[in-house]
């Protein structure tokens, strides 16, 4: 009995040669996610010479803070000496209340309290190993464990994806090929840890962002660390 064939066409063809390129990069980026997530695990040294210091970086946010701070009292200064007499008593509470928020907006801040958040933020060593849950150690002596929410950033009604500890509650997820922890801290504030692993030369790379408050002021730095032993 003959077998009857269907001729490709150029566009079927073309067409064809398109999804298996397509499904062949999406495979590759796949695998390279993989990986670089797989690459997070171990035990990790900072490098001084290439990381930001925490403290040069939280002295720079705080001049700028402060700069911001003379500028609105300067102003604030003189829109109060040409108000007249009259209006200035109207208004001297508001004034008054203006000018104490703004010293108080131009306090140095303590970005490192509590004194456990400095831990994490200062650690020199890291170990860092993920599969269903992430392990985090700290300098060796700070450990937390934290369930990785597999819906990505993404918050449920039951809230089982939050993890809590004496630190905070905190979401951990994937993002891309990196590792997010994201720390609501019980005194106040966000913590948030970007771990990225890159090759040639190998590092993991640790973007922090601190914030005191939601919508204020935020401290961003970047660590890098080298495999270790």
């Amino acid at each position: 009995m003959p077998t009857l064939t269907m001729p490709f066409t150029r566009g079927a063809l073309a067409g064809l040669l398109t999804l298996v390129a397509l499904t062949l990069t999406a495979s590759n980026a796949s695998a390279a996610r993989t990986a670089g997530i797989d690459g997070l695990n171990g035990t990790w040294q900072l490098i001084k010479d290439e990381s930001q210091d925490f403290e040069d970086a939280a002295d720079e946010v705080n001049d700028e803070i402060n700069r911001k701070r003379r500028e609105e009292e300067s102003g604030f200064n003189r829109q109060r000496s040409g108000t007249n007499s009259g209006r200035a008593n109207r208004f001297q509470g508001q004034m008054d209340a203006t000018q104490q928020m703004i010293n108080e907006d131009g306090r140095s801040i303590d970005w490192g309290s509590p004194v456990e958040i400095r831990q994490m933020m200062v650690a020199r060593s890291l170990r860092l190993y993920q599969a269903r849950k992430v392990v985090l150690i700290y300098d060796g002596e700070r450990k937390r464990t934290l369930a990785i929410n597999p819906a990505g950033r993404a918050f449920s009604i039951s809230g089982t994806e939050i993890n809590q500890d004496d630190i905070g509650r905190t979401l951990a997820y994937f993002e891309d090929d990196a590792l997010v922890v994201e720390t609501e801290i019980h005194t106040g504030g966000r913590l948030t840890e970007r771990f990225a692993y890159q090759d040639e030369p190998e590092r993991l790379r640790v973007l922090v962002t601190r914030e005191i408050r939601k919508g204020g002021d935020r401290l961003e730095f970047v660590r890098v660390f080298e495999r270790g032993s």
